[in-house]
């Protein structure tokens, strides 16, 4: 299929908790004129909220970030605006990050010791319709798609958007209370949350929800140290 031909500035929101990271890839982007950036996120609500006002033709998402992951920011990004298209980049190698932002709509996959040279090929290519993955994410792919062979299903999927968000929250220490409070919902509404959890994931206890969040981005080891800090 022949690539859409860019003929204006690409407008580009960046999705990372890090200033430093943000002001970096601003920083490297300055010089060139195909790449506007418009808007910056530093976690995953705030990423799904501009990009559904702003519009943008790309995000440029980091997968770990706090209140929301990557992960579920791209599901909700390529649901309310299937224009803009998804573009990770990120520190991590991980198999599953790579398999699962992939199922989720991400049309690249980019890691953050990129030279701003391929940077900016990533992003002007899944901006015109293409995919874009760095060689070591592309070689994960590959393997993926080699005949017989079956990736792991992201367990997450089976969950609404409401229950990724319980789920999270019950992992950070978050009390039922509070969690309602929180949600503005009844302690009943908690606690049907957590047994739908708990029946989708085939887990019931917080350590075997733990990994399964850590492993999916949604919360990370960072919060978790912080968490520990806070309780000692």
């Amino acid at each position: 299929m022949a690539k859409k031909r860019i003929t204006q500035p690409i407008t580009l929101l960046l999705a990372d908790d890090h200033p430093i990271v943000r002001e970096g890839i601003k920083f490297a982007l300055a010089a060139n004129r195909t790449i506007r950036v418009i808007g910056e996120a530093s976690n995953g609500r705030e990423a799904v909220a501009l990009a559904r006002k702003l519009q943008p033709d790309v995000v440029l998402m980091d997968i770990q970030m706090p209140e929301m992951s990557g992960l579920e920011a791209t599901k909700l990004v390529v649901k309310f605006v299937p224009r803009t298209k998804i573009l990770a980049l990120t520190t991590h190698d991980n198999r599953e990050y790579i398999v699962n932002m992939t199922k989720l709509g991400a049309k690249g996959y980019v890691f953050k010791d990129t030279p701003p040279s391929e940077l900016v090929k990533a992003i002007e290519t899944v901006c015109s319709g293409g995919v874009y993955y760095s060689p070591g994410a592309g070689q994960v792919l590959m393997e993926e798609l080699q005949p017989g062979k079956h990736s792991a299903k992201n367990p997450l999927s089976e969950l609404s958007t409401r229950e990724v968000e319980v789920l999270r929250l019950i992992v950070s220490g978050v009390t039922t209370k509070d969690i309602a409070e929180r949600l503005t919902v009844s302690l009943r509404t908690v606690h049907a949350h957590k047994e739908h959890i708990t029946k989708k994931l085939g887990v019931a206890n917080i350590a075997g929800l733990t990994k399964i969040a850590l492993r999916e981005g949604i919360i990370t080891l960072d919060d978790i140290t912080r968490k520990s800090r806070s309780d000692s």
